[in-house]
């Protein structure tokens, strides 16, 4: 899943969730619903992240607005919850991955140019902002703002283009096999990053000469 370490990195474009803050693969947001619902957590996550991928792809590109999708939802799912409820449900499921959040931090005193580079909403990124996370960031290239979501190529060439470097020296650190595969396409450096295993990842950065080996 990786590339050649030349020329040097100078840029990590970072996915937000699942790399910096854990959602839980959206379970709690489905299981705080299920409060409200007569259908169980498991119909809710199905329907919201995984039957309909096309209208949960229109909202991230910001052409649907939360409104226009958190009505279609209460109706679909016959959901007794007020508005917010269902936001607070819906965006407080966050938090930091602290090993990914040091990390980064290290990396940018550094000199490494750090681009957020994730398919997400505004509803769910105002809350990251709240999170003290925000700030380790250059540059944010998010699909509600630019009207693409990964892995379209032109996602990456937005993000490379926030990161002001060529996309030779370009890493994508992104937890979709799909995402990784479209950014090496696009002339980059890529890796698979699992939160489950951040020892392998730290050799991956090894490889890559981001981080000295022990």
């Amino acid at each position: 899943m990786t590339l050649s370490a030349k020329p040097p990195i100078l840029a990590i474009l970072s996915d937000l969730v699942q790399v910096v803050v854990d959602e839980g693969d959206n379970w709690p947001t489905a299981h705080r619903l299920a409060e409200y619902a007569e259908v169980d957590a498991q119909s809710i996550h199905r329907h919201m992240f995984v039957d309909h991928p096309e209208v949960f792809g229109e909202y991230t590109r910001g052409r649907m607005t939360h409104e226009a999708y958190r009505a279609r939802i209460v109706a679909e799912l016959g959901l007794r919850c007020t508005d917010a409820q269902f936001d607070a449900a819906f965006s407080e499921v966050f938090e930091p991955i602290a090993p990914i959040v040091a990390l980064w931090r290290r990396l940018r005193a550094e000199r490494i140019r750090l681009v957020a580079a994730s398919n997400i909403e505004a509803h769910r990124y105002a809350r990251l902002r709240t999170m003290g996370i925000h700030d380790l960031f250059d540059a944010h290239c998010l699909s509600f703002e630019i009207g693409w979501s990964k892995p379209a190529p032109e996602f990456f060439k937005r993000a490379v283009a926030l990161a002001r470097v060529p996309a030779s020296t370009a890493l994508l650190v992104d937890d979709r096999p799909a995402n990784v595969e479209a950014a090496i396409q696009a002339g980059m450096h890529a890796i698979l990053y699992d939160k489950g295993d951040h020892a392998a990842f730290v050799r991956d950065l090894e490889m890559h000469a981001l981080i000295p080996s022990p």
